[in-house]
């Protein structure tokens, strides 16, 4: 039985799917206005196309589209490792442990027409209540750091070759490096 009928099952409902998605003041103020309403469009049109399949874990849900315009720059590039004096690695500012991100001084994004959301859920799996947008930046997604906990076996060779604008996350001042710390 897929989630969404189970889920159904559950709640007596047969046309069940997480309704409420909240998007926090931190996300958003990373966006324009504009940009914001993009997000809000792509989530409202994607929703129930996503698979919902759910483990313990709570894994996240990235959601990626692309739109007939272009919608900003990104805030990541190509930097293959050696190729640049100006790469450096900072731990970025979560909750829990520290993680190391790769960024770029003075360096350019490049248009692009995709905005990704990264999604958690919000209630008990299988069936939550709702979801809340943890992370969303224009561009195509990316796996998440190393050392993130919920790192992908691609994560490590990615950063090797990408890097994030300087500023386009917060990081914590003296912890920058030029030594890859993963």
């Amino acid at each position: 039985m897929s989630t969404l009928a189970h889920c159904a099952e559950e709640q007596m409902f047969q046309d069940w799917e997480p309704q409420r998605i909240e998007i926090s003041e931190e996300i958003a103020s990373r966006l324009t206005p504009w940009q914001l309403n993009k997000l809000r469009e792509m989530l409202d049109g994607k929703i129930g196309e996503v698979d919902w399949d759910l483990n313990e874990s709570s894994t996240p849900i990235v959601v990626t589209r692309s739109f007939a315009c272009v919608v900003g720059w990104t805030d990541k590039v190509e930097m293959p490792w050696g190729e640049n004096k100006k790469v450096f690695y900072a731990q970025v500012q979560r909750k829990g442990r520290p993680i190391w991100g790769r960024f770029v001084r003075r360096s350019l994004g490049r248009e692009t027409t995709s905005i990704t959301a990264v999604l958690r859920p919000v209630g008990e799996s299988p069936c939550p209540v709702g979801w809340l947008v943890v992370a969303a930046y224009v561009g195509e997604a990316a796996p998440p750091f190393p050392g993130d906990p919920f790192e992908t076996s691609d994560s490590e060779k990615y950063w090797m070759n990408h890097a994030l604008l300087d500023g386009a996350l917060p990081y914590r001042k003296g912890t920058e490096t030029t030594r890859r710390p993963w």
